[in-house]
């Protein structure tokens, strides 16, 4: 009766998003969810007289036969989906008040239904952290709010529950569309150094950084010299400011000598800038780092890195 809706899990990007809405990429078939509440409502109808003898019978044949009908349309997104299952609930909770097995299919198929809804959350709450633009940014946290708020809300009816999940579902559609107008940031990140005396650019860069642990790792790459430069604060990282690099890991490495690093002895690095949401660093750093035999100067150091990956 309907078809597969929702994109699986894609990461920070955003447009991931607009398979929500219009494409049934890779994903759960959500048929079998709605399989049991048809069958019971086709056995029931079935055991009734045709086209009955009673209030109370034609009463129940017109809500399975509603009830049927709204399932028997094809779907092609999860809002969709929500959509006929809020018509069904409406039609049998009033048909059935208080009828235990009834209300059970009905849990089981709002449950599969949510989990559809749990990983368009999970894909909003990826796209949030690779938000670039300030202004885009607290949109999608407004959106992020609101189908939080929804997904706890106390219901007790499955029509409750069926149109929370669809309010929702339509503050997940909302933000992921928001984060799709995120303009990525694609200024190049650079490093540069003076290293036992001669110029040094890097022509690989990348940081890394643990949030709660204040981890902060730098690693550079130069192709040209054939060597790198590493800086690693194993803690005590939190942003902006001066840090102490003589009893921190890192050091310089030669591609030609790997098993041979030069480790940090002295040295400091000043860190000038941090944005963990737009995952940007840039600072200073100077040390001397010593191999098993040279001291090696490594002075006027200069990183402005772009897409840190920032950790919890």
């Amino acid at each position: 009766m309907h078809r597969p809706v929702f994109a699986a899990r894609l990461g920070a990007s955003a447009l991931a998003g607009l398979a929500l809405l219009n494409l049934p990429a890779a994903a759960s078939d959500y048929t079998p969810l709605f399989s049991p509440v048809i069958q019971e409502m086709t056995d029931r109808l079935a055991a009734l007289p045709d086209p009955g003898t009673t209030k109370v019978e034609k009463r129940l044949r017109k809500a399975l036969q509603k009830g049927l009908d709204a399932a028997a349309v094809e779907t092609e997104d999860l809002a969709q989906d929500l959509r006929v299952a809020l018509k069904v609930c409406k039609g049998l909770e009033a048909a059935y008040p208080g009828d235990e097995a009834m209300a059970g299919l009905l849990g089981g198929l709002l449950d599969g239904l949510e989990a559809g809804v749990l990983d368009g959350h999970a894909d909003l709450q990826d796209a949030l952290e690779g938000i670039f633009r300030d202004k885009v940014r607290a949109k999608v946290e407004k959106s992020v709010t609101r189908a939080d708020a929804a997904l706890a809300a106390e219901t007790e009816t499955a029509v409750a529950r069926a149109k929370a999940l669809a309010k929702a579902l339509k503050a997940v559609a909302k933000g992921l569309k928001d984060a799709a107008k995120d303009v990525p940031d694609t200024t190049p990140s650079t490093a540069s150094a003076t290293v036992d005396g001669d110029p040094w650019t890097a022509s690989e860069i990348a940081g890394r950084v643990t949030t709660g642990a204040g981890i902060l790792t730098i690693t550079a790459h130069s192709a040209v010299s054939g060597s790198i430069i590493r800086i690693s604060l194993p803690s005590g990282f939190a942003g902006a400011g001066p840090y102490n690099l003589a009893s921190t890991q890192g050091g310089l490495e030669f591609d030609a000598l790997p098993e041979d690093p030069a480790v940090i002895v002295s040295g400091s690095l000043q860190v000038t800038a941090y944005n963990a949401n737009h995952h940007t660093i840039a600072g200073t750093f100077q040390f001397t780092a010593q191999d098993s035999s040279i001291s090696h100067p490594v002075t006027a150091g200069a990183f402005d890195i772009h897409l840190v990956v920032v950790d919890p």
